[in-house]
């Protein structure tokens, strides 16, 4: 157990990750290419909050997933993004932020020409750390 007065640090080339998928033929949006993401939880050692990163190239996509019981925030580092969250579109830019609550069915596809950077932070934790071991991204 690290001592919790020590700070953490780890950059993109660094941390542990990849592609998710495989998307299934009859995703939501025109795509069958998956995002990239490299999840931060664990060489940061947070206890209460999952965090990752994720870069979206154009044309990319992620799952169609929910939480069980995590509430997610989405900010937008650098691009733009779609969301479908339920049965509704949600568009968002550089520097916007989108909670999506648990339960509630979302999924992610950059339909611009530009390369998307989103943060994603999600407490509680635990049913990340349990993702992200059954996806292979740690």
């Amino acid at each position: 157990m690290r001592d919790p007065s020590e700070y953490s640090k780890i950059s993109w080339d660094e941390a542990q990750g990849g592609r998710v998928g495989p998307l299934p033929a009859d995703h939501v949006f025109p795509s069958d290419v998956a995002l990239t993401l490299k999840p931060y939880t664990i060489p940061l050692q947070t206890e209460y909050v999952a965090l990752s990163l994720c870069h979206i190239a154009p044309g990319e996509s992620s799952e169609m997933e929910r939480t069980k019981v995590a509430e997610e925030v989405y900010y937008i580092a650098q691009g733009r993004i779609r969301f479908r969250i339920g049965k509704k579109d949600v568009e968002a830019k550089q520097h916007d932020a989108v909670r999506v609550p648990a339960h509630v069915v979302r999924a992610l596809h950059n339909d611009s020409s530009e390369d998307c950077w989103l943060l994603v932070m999600a407490a509680p934790i635990d049913e990340f750390l349990e993702h992200y071991k059954k996806a292979g991204l740690m």
